[in-house]
């Protein structure tokens, strides 16, 4: 009898699951994006979730979609400087205060020769949409870095979505390197 009283008598508060309507009083900002790159000869896609620097905001990508139309292994690497075109369409997931207002996040491509660094990649089928989903981050970007998602083939059609939560960060949140 006791253990059914305790839920009442000392409410609990889930800190580290808490839900999107709860993140905007913090303030956090919940957004979206996509791209797709057509088949370019001879060049890779590059799709890049970048946190611009200077922007003194914490990004954490939550959810990344990969859907390619030639089975492959796709890579992800966080990089230092942003691809060269702004890809643009970055969404609020909360509407309440409209769909672009407070957006830092930038969406960004490149086609290129170039095969995307490596630190982590997956094996993309064929017309068959790949979700990585981690609610703590798959990548955290502090300002003047981004995820990047690059084909390992050339020559092929990429569509890249990214699912993200942005706040201000603290200064006592940097990392020091070493």
């Amino acid at each position: 009898m006791v253990n059914d009283a305790l839920g009442e008598l000392f409410p609990m508060l889930d800190v580290e699951n808490v839900p999107g309507e709860l993140l905007a009083l913090q303030p956090t900002t919940l957004g979206w994006c996509s791209t797709i790159l057509q088949p370019s000869v001879g060049d890779r896609n590059h799709h890049q979730l970048f946190n611009p620097a200077g922007s003194q905001v914490l990004l954490a990508v939550t959810t990344v979609g990969i859907d390619v139309n030639s089975t492959q292994f796709v890579r992800f690497t966080t990089f230092i400087a942003a691809l060269t075109t702004l890809a643009g369409n970055e969404r609020r997931r909360d509407t309440r205060a409209g769909t672009t207002a407070n957006i830092v996040a930038q969406n960004r491509t490149d086609q290129s020769v170039v095969n995307g660094g490596l630190d982590f990649r997956i094996r993309a089928i064929t017309d068959t949409q790949q979700i990585i989903t981690d609610e703590n981050g798959i990548a955290i970007l502090f300002p003047g870095t981004g995820l990047t998602i690059s084909t390992e083939a050339t020559n092929v059609q990429s569509l890249v979505s990214f699912m993200w939560r942005e706040r201000v960060f603290e200064e006592s949140e940097r990392v020091p390197d070493g």
